[in-house]
């Protein structure tokens, strides 16, 4: 008696598991089954792949913005004096 492997969810989460044929009956992951479940972990696969790029692009977007408020920031002209008034800061008091 020897064991496969199915690919199969197990609340909510993918695993793999060893399983006799008479098991494999018995769970209900008949051929038919298993090739219906390649294809929905492929379709899984394909809509984590879109997630992960869409993340990927909202973190380089943010790190644009970052990038561009930096810029933005060192093209302001420093201030001529700290607070104090024209004549107090070259000593004419």
């Amino acid at each position: 008696m020897g064991l496969k492997e199915y690919d199969v969810y197990i609340n909510g989460r993918a695993t793999t598991v060893q399983l006799s044929d008479e098991d494999a009956r018995n769970q209900g992951l008949l051929d038919s089954e298993v090739d219906e479940n390649a294809e929905l972990r492929a379709k899984l696969a394909a809509a984590e792949a879109k997630l992960a790029a869409i993340e990927t692009a909202e973190k380089v977007a943010e790190g644009e913005a970052k990038a561009a408020a930096a810029a933005a920031n060192k093209q302001a002209p420093a201030p001529q004096n700290k607070g104090g008034t024209a004549a107090a800061s070259k000593g004419n008091g």
